[in-house]
């Protein structure tokens, strides 16, 4: 089955080896090559405390209006669909909420709505990128990645092989977080990356359009993601798949674990290419 690879077992270190004809590899980033707790515990938690700061420090920027324009215009999307208690972000010129402090206080609230809703609505991840860049730059956030995700992302990169990151999180949070990582810089390692701004992580059409910007026909690019129905949408594309298994992930049932390979280690996952090197 192309999907799954060749699976052979590695006697001295008693690990199951999964290998994968490839030349690009796409990347999950929460659950798959960084860890749950630290997006829950550290970076969640960071952008709550600072948002009124950044918003402050930044009101008259062309960036924070952006942030806030996106915010206002989600809150209406929301209220029309007919979610219930959406925290609304009146305009600058309507007189019931027109100062600074207000509209502030508007912003504050709405995001800690969506946070607490764990929406991966872009206006959200937009902000949260630009308020996580300062924790980031000031050295009181660093980016947590799996030691075996770094060994593996450098060494794909070293032989040829496109490294590319597909997350529902800001391309710009996701370029902080390997930028600052605990391991030091890892992006020249990275051959590109995707937000959602590129269609829905559980949607085929999506790893239709990330291969075709990549160059990579589909059946050439291993997707390495711990949830199931993006496995299984990547898979739809024709994309090959290993399902990670990280501390803190939600539980697998059996029938997922039979769908796709599982990886709880990125040194168990062999990846070659046939072709040339990628020139992603």
């Amino acid at each position: 089955n192309g999907n799954f690879g060749y699976v052979y077992y590695c006697a001295r270190a008693f690990m199951a080896v999964v290998t994968f004809e490839a030349s690009a590899v796409l990347l999950d980033i929460e659950g798959t090559i960084t860890s749950i707790s630290f997006v829950k515990d550290v970076l969640f938690p960071y952008a709550t405390a600072h948002v009124s700061e950044y918003l402050t420090d930044n009101w008259d920027s062309d960036e924070c209006r952006e942030d806030v324009a996106r915010l206002r215009d989600q809150a209406r999307e929301d209220q029309k669909s007919g979610m219930a208690d959406v925290p609304l972000i009146h305009s600058e010129n309507d007189p019931s909420c027109n100062t600074k402090e207000c509209l502030i206080q508007e912003v504050v609230s709405n995001v800690a709505w969506l946070m607490r809703a764990d929406r991966k609505v872009g206006a959200l991840k937009q902000l949260q990128g630009h308020i996580w860049r300062r924790g980031y730059r000031s050295g009181q956030v660093l980016g947590h990645v799996f030691t075996d995700a770094v060994q593996q992302i450098i060494a794909w990169h070293g032989r040829g092989i496109g490294v590319w990151i597909y997350s529902s999180g800001s391309i710009e949070a996701q370029k902080l977080l390997l930028k600052y990582s605990e391991a030091g810089d890892l992006l020249e390692s990275i051959s590109g990356h995707f937000d959602t701004a590129v269609g829905g992580k559980r949607d085929p059409s999506s790893y239709t359009t990330i291969a075709e910007q990549m160059g990579v026909d589909t059946p050439n690019i291993l997707f390495i993601t711990d949830i199931i129905e993006e496995a299984k949408a990547a898979h739809s594309a024709k994309m090959k798949v290993a399902i990670a298994v990280r501390p803190g992930n939600a539980p697998l049932s059996d029938t997922d674990k039979k769908l796709f390979p599982v990886v709880e280690d990125f040194s168990s996952l062999n990846v070659v290419s046939h072709l040339f090197p990628c020139k992603c």
